[in-house]
């Protein structure tokens, strides 16, 4: 779902044997999401997500 926006209250409902891999970002410390999520940020996304494009932008160019 990374790049996708979903309604809030989305559940993760996939077709049988699809996988998902769900990074929680939210101001919300106590929101539910954190519970089943693999990675998290308390913030918001919409100044995080440009910061982190940013951050890997400039990893893929450094040479190896």
């Amino acid at each position: 779902m990374l790049g996708e926006q979903v309604r809030p209250g989305y559940r993760g409902q996939h077709p049988q044997g699809a996988r998902a891999r769900i990074i929680a970002v939210n101001p919300d410390g106590d929101a539910p999401i954190f519970g089943f999520a693999e990675a998290g940020a308390v913030a918001d996304a919409r100044q995080l997500l440009p910061l982190l494009a940013a951050v890997l932008e400039r990893m893929e160019k450094e040479p190896a």
